[in-house]
């Protein structure tokens, strides 16, 4: 029951992370193709897709700033790792201020980009999951 909750309680959380991400209006920024692709396309090779485990992409509204995860080989940390878009290229990620200590997870922005929400697993006890999982912002 208590993997039940915790894991309607992550659901919950990644499904408002999008919800809140809907919608935003900005200018697109350089690197949005201007006409659909036949096919999928690596974003960013070497610099953000670089063959490691790197997932959940989490764009600011104003789509100059992407933070996502990266994961360790064994699978047991993740790290929120942000890079900014400049003199129309991605910079080197850098492990967010924020993060690193603990395994942080699923980022999300207000539509406004003031407010920021993740997941911390670090703050629950392992095999004790709240009721509630906090947000925070």
């Amino acid at each position: 029951m208590q993997e039940f909750i915790f894991l309607l309680s992550l659901t919950i959380i990644t499904n408002t992370g999008i919800l809140l991400s809907q919608n935003v209006k900005s200018s697109d920024p350089h690197y949005v193709s201007p006409y659909p692709l036949p096919e999928p396309v690596i974003f960013a090779p070497g610099i953000i897709s670089t063959g490691d485990d790197e997932s959940h992409p989490t764009f600011t509204p104003d789509g100059k700033t992407l933070y996502f995860l990266k994961n360790t080989p064994t699978f047991n940390h993740w790290t929120i790792v942000v890079s900014s878009f400049e003199n129309d290229g991605w910079s080197q990620p850098e492990v967010a201020s924020f993060s690193g200590q603990y395994s942080d997870a699923d980022l999300a922005f207000s539509r406004d980009g003031r407010t920021m929400f993740l997941f911390l697993p670090a703050l629950q006890k392992k095999g004790n999951y709240p009721k509630r999982v906090p947000i925070y912002g």
